[in-house]
């Protein structure tokens, strides 16, 4: 069980996404994912479910439906499928669900980099953890 988080913001509007995700057997086992609420260092739920909080009501409404949409694509797929998760991606998944108007493509961008940045950060405390691990085998 490794886990990671990361964030990304749009300058544009002001938003900044935070995703905390755990990979367990290198898939994304849970993920939780926030407009303009950074993910509070707690202990996950057991189970290998989704959780997906918005946030507080701030953020822009494309901003907090892709980071509930994020769920869905991200869940389940090894680290290596969520990394490629497209922009284009999350937002068929937005547009399957209601209206998405282009120029809120920034805000899916974000949700897309905010992924990226904590998987990148539970592939370095996994590369971390096992640097260590080695290093106390050697010593014995």
């Amino acid at each position: 069980m490794t886990r990671g988080s990361g964030s990304d913001a749009n300058p544009l509007d002001g938003c900044r996404i935070y995703v905390g995700i755990e990979l367990r057997d290198g898939r994304v086992a849970w993920l939780d994912a926030r407009v303009n609420q950074p993910i509070a260092q707690q202990p996950l739920p057991a189970v290998s479910s989704a959780i997906v909080r918005s946030g507080r009501i701030s953020g822009c409404e494309t901003a907090r439906r892709a980071v509930a949409a994020l769920s869905g694509l991200a869940v389940h797929r090894s680290a290596d499928e969520a990394a490629q998760i497209s922009a284009t991606d999350l937002l068929r998944t937005l547009e399957a669900q209601a209206h998405v108007d282009p120029a809120s493509e920034r805000c899916i961008l974000t949700a897309i980099g905010a992924l990226r940045s904590a998987l990148i950060d539970a592939h370095v405390t996994a590369l971390a953890e096992a640097t260590v691990e080695r290093k106390k085998l050697t010593i014995r």
